[in-house]
């Protein structure tokens, strides 16, 4: 296994563990770091059962049980939010700036086999371009899979043709995995 990180992905950090707790809890704390990222994770156990008892033994049956519990269990961690709470985070993830919302309204969601994608028409109104930037920064780095559609910046004049703000308008988007 290591052989093919090495030279599939010669930058990867490997992450070692022993125990499914520890896995499942390595792959949510490597999930919550900020930035982006690919999780390439491997539960050894289950395909070496297949191959040492076969795919009728009662261990690898128990075994996959527990591993669908974990993984049910994963889901809801990843998918802990709906559209209220979605748009509240986006909402508090902007107090962290200078940045004022000036609306957030939810847009038509897509289906797909496996999740469906909900989007946000958002509008903001934020002191300066490095603010627009740190705050995508921020909401793109949460686990919970944020991601920027599309961006549109333009100056915000006052009566005296004096730049008071820009204009931010957004197209935000978020997965929810189905069951």
């Amino acid at each position: 296994m290591l052989l093919i990180k090495k030279i599939s992905f010669p930058l990867a950090k490997v992450i070692g563990y022993k125990l499914l707790n520890q896995f499942f809890r390595k792959i949510k704390r490597t999930v919550k770091r900020k930035g982006k990222k690919y999780v390439f994770a491997y539960w050894p156990k289950f395909d070496n059962l297949f191959h040492e008892q076969g795919g009728k033994s009662l261990e690898l049956l128990e075994h996959a049980r527990l591993l669908e519990k974990k993984i049910k269990d994963y889901k809801n961690f990843i998918n802990r939010k709906d559209i209220s709470v979605a748009m509240n985070i986006i909402s508090e993830i902007t107090q962290d700036f200078a940045i004022n919302v000036v609306s957030i309204r939810p847009l038509r969601p897509k289906e797909k086999p496996l999740y469906t994608r909900h989007f946000f028409d958002v509008k903001l109104e934020a002191s300066n371009y490095h603010e627009v930037g740190k705050f995508i920064s921020k909401l793109e780095s949460r686990f919970e899979l944020y991601s920027v559609e599309s961006l549109r910046i333009a100056p915000l004049y006052s009566y005296g043709q004096e730049r008071r703000a820009m204009g931010v308008e957004l197209t935000i988007s978020t997965i929810l995995l189905k069951d």
